[in-house]
């Protein structure tokens, strides 16, 4: 009994007691056998609840994880194409721009609309449509540079942010990528092309300046025949 007593004391129990006498003495050293007995179950079962409960949070917090980081790659990626969305690239100018001048480097930019994309989604159809801006942004992620940007502006306008790239280098990326896109053809839709205007970050570091400079370039593309590549000099903004 007194080492039974000294066990539970120390909060042990899975320990054996062997009934000596058959009297009030022998009756309490059942007592305390069969207490040290159910007391170990009890232990192993909140043990084995703690594993499986360690378990299930382990589990659920991974879950949980997988989720967020789904949710962060849907705010950031457009779903249709696979490229940056807007508001992705809306993050990323600031940052490009603070990069450059903070090193007193390039930053270019190429900006692209398919041609007679309305063309197609009249007479292909919507989904054919879907199908071509697919097939260009997987034309687009296959041209592109490691370090490149790629991202959908809006419709069938895309970017290309370029570090370290002024307009000559700019020129080459472009018309690599017109090629490109040239020579893809899209099932049930054929061949599609695409204009390009190509800036290049301004001493003053403006951005707005940029995109607008690219788009007039682009647009300048389009009037000058569409399928080609046309550049906007630096006009110092």
């Amino acid at each position: 009994l007194t080492f039974a007593a000294n066990k539970f004391a120390k909060n042990e129990y899975d320990f054996s007691l062997t009934r000596s006498q058959h009297d009030e003495i022998g009756d309490l050293e059942d007592v305390f056998a069969d207490a040290a007995t159910k007391i170990t179950e009890l232990l192993k079962t909140q043990t084995d609840l703690n594993v499986s409960l360690e378990s299930t949070v382990l589990e659920r917090t991974l879950e949980l994880e997988k989720k967020n980081q789904e949710l962060e790659r849907l705010y950031v990626i457009d779903p249709l194409t696979g490229l940056f969305n807007r508001h992705r690239i809306d993050e990323v100018f600031p940052d490009e721009a603070k990069r450059a001048k903070r090193y007193q480097s390039t930053l270019g930019l190429i900006m692209f609309d398919i041609d007679h994309f309305k063309q197609i989604n009249d007479q292909c159809g919507h989904l054919n449509g879907d199908k071509a801006l697919i097939a260009i942004s997987n034309t687009v992620k296959g041209q592109s540079r490691e370090t490149d940007i790629c991202g959908r502006w809006g419709g069938e306008e895309f970017v290309v942010i370029c570090p370290n790239t002024d307009l000559a280098g700019l020129a080459k990326v472009a018309e690599k990528l017109r090629e490109a896109i040239e020579n893809t053809v899209i099932p049930d839709v054929g061949q599609v092309t695409a204009s390009f205007g190509l800036s290049e970050l301004g001493p003053n570091f403006d951005i707005e300046r940029l995109v607008q400079n690219a788009d007039e370039a682009m647009y300048a593309a389009k009037k000058q025949g569409r399928n080609r590549v046309v550049a906007m000099e630096n006009d110092h903004g």
